[in-house]
């Protein structure tokens, strides 16, 4: 690829056709801003990526790049993307293979990271709805919506904001408004910055979010929302309740409180939240835990040590003492 401004690496892993063609072309079709390349980091899809980007392979070769990897999870697709670019490169961009972007995203986003900020974010539409996600918690007035002492108008830019709230707070316990398809950042400020990827199933990209957020960086977003996400595979979705890798996610989303309790310095109301969540964890599992017994898959009491691993705790919390 050419000296481009900006790197769009999407990890790809789907069990239907379609979705990544139409996530690549909604980043071919950014108005008002080509200086891009686009990585595509196929993990071991059993649709193949380089299948259906075909067409599209040998319309852009100067922009489009499949690489392909043994299947790692998105954290690990993700390191490949970065690891594949130069350190010269000035922005990043994440999107997800089933998610589309609105034509103005990567124009909006480098228009507010040129005036000095490191980190970009958007409003988004979650899967089957009609109103954005910042917009519906304020509707139904979610604790965890973003509160106007949080952000400050950009001036000449409509509907962009400063965020100057406490991001690394919001990231672990008041709220996240950090996901990965919205995300462009400047890497020249973080090349090093990489997802961990032996947290499959939940925490990966909070954990890549969080330690950014320590850096203090300066946030820009767009409350108007610039990503539609779409109903393809999805590693946490897919493992909620009752699914074959809930407690899987239970586990992983474990290890991240327990990295985040001995990794930062939390203050003794983030202590307590973070113990409010391991408590809740833990309920989490012995419930789903029941439910799969009660199915008759006895297999899954082989989660339980995967569990004492993960919270170092759990035999005693599990036996009631």
């Amino acid at each position: 690829m050419g000296d481009v401004a900006l790197s769009v690496i999407i990890p790809f892993y789907q069990n239907e056709s379609g979705l990544i063609t139409k996530a690549v072309q909604s980043v071919l079709d950014q108005n008002c801003f080509d200086d891009f390349e686009i990585i595509v980091v196929d993990d071991g899809s059993p649709h193949p990526a380089q299948y259906e980007l075909a067409p599209l392979l040998q319309r852009y070769p100067e922009k489009l790049t499949v690489l392909l990897k043994t299947n790692q999870g998105p954290g690990a697709a993700r390191n490949t993307g970065l690891n594949h670019i130069p350190k010269t490169r000035k922005y990043v961009a994440f999107l997800d293979s089933d998610d589309t972007w609105s034509p103005d995203h990567l124009i909006n986003a480098v228009s507010v990271l040129e005036r000095g900020y490191d980190f970009y974010f958007s409003n988004l539409y979650h899967v089957g709805r009609d109103i954005s996600a910042f917009d519906r918690e304020q509707k139904i007035k979610f604790p965890t919506r973003l509160r106007s002492d949080e952000m400050v108008p950009l001036d000449g830019l409509p509907e962009k904001y400063e965020f100057i709230g406490d991001m690394f707070d919001r990231i672990l316990f008041s709220g996240n408004i950090l996901l990965p398809p919205t995300i462009v950042y400047d890497f020249q400020k973080f090349p090093n910055q990489r997802f961990q990827p032996d947290y499959r199933y939940m925490g990966e990209d909070y954990l890549f979010f969080a330690d950014i957020a320590l850096a203090n960086p300066r946030y820009g977003f767009s409350w108007t929302p610039e990503v539609h996400c779409g109903r393809g595979v999805n590693i946490f979705v897919n493992s909620g309740w009752g699914s074959q890798h809930y407690l899987d996610r239970l586990c992983d989303e474990m290890r991240f409180r327990r990295y985040a309790e001995n990794t930062y310095s939390l203050t003794p109301e983030q202590k307590d939240k973070n113990n409010q969540v391991i408590r809740r964890i833990r309920e989490d599992f012995k419930k789903g835990l029941l439910s799969h017994l009660k199915r008759g898959q006895f297999h899954k009491l082989a989660k339980i040590p995967k569990m004492q691993k993960s919270d170092g705790h759990f035999y005693k919390s599990f036996s009631g003492q």
